[in-house]
């Protein structure tokens, strides 16, 4: 990787400013021994200019190793963000397949009940033309009976009785299909 590539370049560096310390040093005490004034102060300058090399090759060392953490940090962080995401991209993925087959089933469950009601509504229909007609036949004698045969009061009650089953059928017929209509507002409402 390029940040072990740079930290081995920085020891190499090191290693060459160690060596030209040592060198500077050995060369220091040669001159000393018979140098004048000028060459004592070209080497102090040297010198000085050894050591701010020395100290800016530490500084830049210590901003490397300073970087390269803040790199780790960010490497590690933004995998713990990859890591949340992808897990929170399954819980939704998984989210959305379980509200997929609740709606199936729902689905399911309101095709089963219109047709059940369908089916009531049917036969409640059927069950309310048969007494209509029963009573429309009834209704019919009653106006036209039979010479010799004066309607009894057998007949009359069975007329009012069919009658009032016929009322209250149609009035629960019309109390079933107003619940039907309601319960499937309600339906298409949740939905």
């Amino acid at each position: 990787r390029s940040s072990d590539l740079r930290l081995q370049e920085l020891e190499e560096e090191r290693q060459q400013v160690q060596e030209e310390r040592e060198l500077l040093s050995r060369q220091k005490s040669a001159m000393k021994a018979d140098s004048g004034a000028a060459e004592l102060k070209l080497l102090e300058e040297t010198e000085k200019l050894m050591k701010e090399k020395i100290e800016v090759q530490r500084q830049a060392e210590k901003t490397y190793e300073d970087l390269h953490k803040q790199v780790k940090l960010l490497e590690s962080d933004l995998e713990e963000q990859v890591s949340r995401y992808i897990e929170l991209e399954q819980d939704r993925n998984e989210d959305i397949a379980d509200l997929r087959q609740k709606n199936l089933a729902l689905e399911k469950q309101l095709d089963k009940m219109r047709k059940f009601l369908d089916e009531q509504a049917v036969d409640r229909e059927h069950e309310r033309d048969v007494f209509q007609q029963e009573i429309q036949k009834l209704e019919q004698q009653l106006k036209t009976p039979p010479k010799l045969q004066p309607i009894n009061e057998q007949e009359s009650q069975e007329v009012e009785r069919l009658s009032n089953l016929l009322k209250e059928k149609t009035d629960k017929c019309s109390e079933f299909l107003l619940s039907k209509e309601q319960l499937l507002r309600d339906i298409h409402e949740r939905n």
